[in-house]
């Protein structure tokens, strides 16, 4: 959320505050429960016995990427964790999955041998979409309902309402016009040694 209008009641933009303001806020729904920091979070994980738990981090696009990482990534040399972070973290980032851009994204994706997680997933054509296009895995909030798409789709086709297309439409526009952005911001020739450096020297200095 951008407000803390929908869990605690207040109109004020999250990033205007600091957190000796936002620790003293409880949530609207019982048990009135304080807003927990990924560190919060970090160190109840790292508790005995919740070693299968995993975190998926959720990038926004109007997140300042450069920052979120590095504060991301200071926090979790802070918590020493009962099983490394690096197995039970993800960075989840806003990309387009349908369209040309989204063929293009997902052909990359497994090339390079990434995972791929879909969310939030609830429509049940959505579903056979994920399941069709072989997605590692979904953030649903029916997972039974999920699971016995799983169990009874057999690959036919997939009929999307028209109100849809208008949407898939506008996000392909939309990842065109951030593509050119980037590039403008970073060149439009990546060198990828560059990048696949920069990911291993990450990775090394992530807790294990």
């Amino acid at each position: 959320d951008a407000t803390l209008k929908r869990c605690f009641g207040k109109d004020e933009k999250i990033i205007d505050c600091d957190w000796s303001y936002l620790k003293t806020l409880r949530t609207l729904k019982e048990p009135h429960e304080p807003m927990p920091r990924l560190k919060d979070l970090l160190e109840y994980l790292a508790s005995p016995g919740l070693e299968d738990i995993w975190v998926l981090l959720d990038i926004k696009l109007d997140n300042h990427a450069d920052k979120v990482f590095r504060l991301i990534a200071s926090t979790l040399q802070e918590v020493k964790p009962s099983r490394p972070w690096n197995q039970r973290v993800l960075i989840g980032v806003w990309a387009i999955m349908v369209g040309p851009f989204g063929n293009a994204f997902l052909r990359d994706v497994k090339k390079a041998k990434r995972s791929v997680f879909a969310w939030t997933v609830n429509d049940e054509e959505w579903m056979k979409w994920s399941i069709r296009k072989e997605l590692d895995g979904v953030i649903t909030d029916d997972p039974k309902k999920y699971l016995e798409v799983c169990d009874d789709y057999q690959g036919e086709s997939i009929h999307f309402p028209i109100s849809s297309w208008g949407a898939l439409i506008w996000m392909n526009l939309l990842a065109a016009v951030f593509s050119i952005l980037f590039r403008y911001r970073y060149g439009f020739k990546i060198d990828s040694g560059k990048v696949k450096k920069r990911i291993e020297s990450s990775r090394a200095r992530v807790p294990s």
